[in-house]
């Protein structure tokens, strides 16, 4: 039996002048209404740039719902409020019901121009819906996890046929690996503990067709970024490796980097989680650049080395390498490399097209789809990694981690991700810290 929100919810449009609180109209069948969790996923576009966001939806009562105009409800009508910053806001809206998590909604596009306090202002239209059905015949569809951190609930669907992915399942938690490394003061006067642990710092796919993705909660971010830039998907490559200019083993892949949400939080963040903090950084789709690469032999050619797979540059989606998830790896390096520095190291100073740079980057690296492995620093020999790891559809993702040390009080030292039972260790053969 598969949910639906009557056949993937509609969101009628509408136009606001202010950011605020909203309060967002839907329909749902009554008998299912009864322990239905509704999961809001918000893409905002600020300055050019898309930040995701993902939120759990309380509805209000009846009575509540009430209060507020809406000449189509009916007594299957659910509201409920959002505070949404300024900004063109695309919304959807997604129900999760004994397990189960119905199809994506339609996305709602409204456009926030300026602030004002969030008090309820405007109820959002929508049409009535017929409700869900179902059969004994019908094939299960499960959520295959989700992650619930402070009253936010983050999920992701997981289906064969759609090969989506399910992010908060990717991190091997083996590579955390905390430890207490010595005393420290956090103050003159109050003794304290120096630890430090890894944490997944970002989330990089590599696809052979141009503007797609296996990741649910990157799908919204990319397609407000291609429509911001004016700029379609495009690129080029295929499904498998191609031969050209004398060289076999030639592969080209299209990369989205992004930051990883931080849906557990651990010590050096106060123990707070930030799934808030999911964001696109770099798409290789709208960098002409990645399609062009050169580079000019230079001296830094040894010191820039990505291990025993390949040169950093040039830093485009062209590699050759025998092995198609090492050929993954190159292109997912490269990418890290440009969302943290758009403009190339001299002689080879091209410049890449970077929707926000991520202040950081790590070689530190673990695939995490289609298998899991533990972490390794990029450019291991493939022969101590690679065993079993080929996609059918040619698409990756990785985790780059980066490490943490701070020092806390020690009743701090551990929580969220350092938590035992949550992260482990041995499966992190990383030794040098991300660089900052």
């Amino acid at each position: 039996m598969r949910l639906t929100l009557a056949t993937a919810l509609l969101l009628g449009s509408v136009t606001l002048a202010h950011a605020g609180q909203v309060i967002l109209g839907w329909d749902y069948p009554l008998a299912w209404q009864q322990g239905t969790t509704y999961v809001l996923r918000i893409t905002t576009l600020q300055r050019g740039l898309p930040t995701g966001t993902t939120r759990t939806m309380a509805p209000f009562t009846p009575q509540q719902c009430s209060q507020w105009p809406d000449p189509t409800r009916t007594p299957e009508t659910l509201c409920g409020p959002v505070c949404l910053d300024p900004g063109d806001d695309s919304l959807a809206l997604d129900a999760i019901h004994a397990g189960q998590q119905s199809d994506d909604s339609t996305i709602l596009d409204l456009d926030l121009t300026s602030t004002s306090p969030c008090t309820p202002t405007t109820v959002v239209q929508h049409p009535t819906q017929p409700p869900p059905t179902s059969s004994s015949g019908s094939t299960a569809t499960t959520v295959a996890g989700a992650a619930v951190a402070v009253g936010a609930t983050v999920a992701a669907a997981s289906s064969s046929g759609s090969g989506s992915v399910n992010i908060a399942g990717l991190p091997n938690m083996g590579c955390v690996t905390w430890a207490i490394t010595g005393p420290c003061f956090c103050n003159p006067y109050t003794p304290c503990v120096q630890v430090e642990y890894w944490e997944p710092g970002w989330l990089i796919e590599t696809v052979k067709r141009p503007g797609t993705t296996a990741l649910d909660l990157a799908a919204p971010l990319m397609q407000a970024a291609f429509s911001a830039l004016g700029v379609p998907p495009f690129g080029g490559g295929g499904a498998g490796n191609a031969t050209g200019a004398g060289h076999t083993n030639l592969q080209y892949n299209d990369v989205h980097v992004m930051a990883f949400p931080q849906l557990l939080g651990g010590p050096c963040t106060g123990c707070a989680p930030n799934p808030q903090s999911f964001q696109l950084n770099y798409a290789s789709e709208l960098d002409p650049a990645w399609r062009t690469a050169i580079a000019v032999p230079s001296p830094l050619d040894l010191i820039q080395q990505i291990g025993v797979w390949a040169h950093l540059y040039p830093r485009g989606g062209k590699a050759i390498h025998g092995s198609e998830p090492v050929g993954s790896g190159i292109a997912a390096m490269r990418g890290m490399d440009i969302a943290f520095q758009p403009v190339g190291t001299p002689p080879n100073v091209e410049t890449h097209v970077v929707l926000a740079p991520t202040g950081g980057r790590s070689t530190c690296c673990q695939l995490a789809s289609p298998v899991q492995t533990p972490c390794f620093p990029a450019g291991t020999p493939p022969m101590l990694w690679e065993s079993g790891t080929v996609s059918p559809r040619g698409t990756y993702v990785w985790i780059f981690w980066r490490k943490r040390s701070c020092c806390v009080h020690p009743n701090q030292s551990t929580c969220g991700i350092t938590l035992p039972g949550v992260g482990g260790y041995g499966a992190n053969g990383c030794l040098i810290p991300s660089t900052p």
